[in-house]
């Protein structure tokens, strides 16, 4: 876990709070929902939290019916968009660069996490378990 800065909190606790009230839901709704317990919701909300773990991350996104990884991408002050082109890789690169490392690998490693669960989904099958086919070049 690590800790956000004061405005990146604030920023999560505001996104929190009107995607809640957008959906009509109570913070007990949210965590029957698969979010967070009513306690931390509270905080988040408040902006007292200054600690996030992946898994309330995760819990964030679930019980506010978001994408995986929304809550994250808010804290770290980035769009939940794919970067393509120059620029937009600079644009990427300057929104991040006051974000500790540790907190980008825990982005990345909920991001892996995310796309492993839909390649199961999909597949029925590990992705970590496959093999590369013929002339397939290594990752």
């Amino acid at each position: 876990m690590s800790e956000w800065p004061e405005a990146a909190i604030r920023k999560l606790a505001h996104a929190v709070k009107d995607r809640r009230r957008n959906l009509g839901l109570t913070q007990v709704e949210v965590w029957h929902a698969g979010g967070p317990s009513n306690s931390t919701l509270t905080a988040i909300e408040s902006g007292t939290q200054p600690r996030f773990s992946r898994s309330t991350l995760r819990k964030l996104d679930d019980g506010l019916q978001w994408e995986r990884g929304t809550a994250a991408a808010i804290l770290a002050d980035a769009e939940p968009a794919l970067v393509t082109g120059g620029s937009d890789v600079t644009a990427a690169a300057t929104a991040l660069a006051d974000v500790p490392t540790s907190t980008l690998a825990e982005i990345v490693r909920a991001s892996m996490d995310e796309l492993q669960r839909r390649l199961r989904a999909e597949t029925g099958t590990n992705p970590a378990r496959f093999s590369p086919r013929e002339g397939t070049p290594p990752l």
